[in-house]
């Protein structure tokens, strides 16, 4: 299916933020399964929104716009909820604290690994 104009601008512009972020930090960012996943859900929403845009404003009853206009609204709404899901920046570091609570717990499952014979 081809895509909208917005869903593609939308998509690389998310791409080159997802680049950029890689390249401030010296790492290369890939996109996840499920975050791909996403991205495809997020581009089908543009794509049916414009679709619906496209008969708003062709239509003149006003019944068939508050139609269009509430959908279009859902829409907006369902790609602002799943842009949260998507995420472009670079996870913060593990504190401190968060380092040893992870050393800790890897030294107590290496002793239990040990005691069953290294399974």
């Amino acid at each position: 299916m081809a895509r909208s104009a917005a869903a593609l601008r939308l998509r690389r512009d998310l791409d080159a933020e997802l680049l950029a972020n890689g390249l401030a930090v010296g790492e290369d960012l890939q996109w996840s399964a499920a975050e791909l996943a996403v991205l495809e859900l997020i581009s089908n929403h543009v794509d049916r929104r414009e679709e619906l845009q496209a008969a708003y404003d062709e239509s003149d009853q006003v019944r068939v716009r508050i139609a269009l206009a509430t959908e279009i609204r859902l829409l907006e709404a369902g790609v602002a909820r799943l842009l949260r899901q998507v995420a472009t920046d670079v996870p913060a570091p593990m504190s401190v604290v968060s380092l040893k609570a992870q050393k800790a717990s890897n030294a107590r499952w290496d002793r239990v690994r040990a005691a069953r014979g290294g399974a």
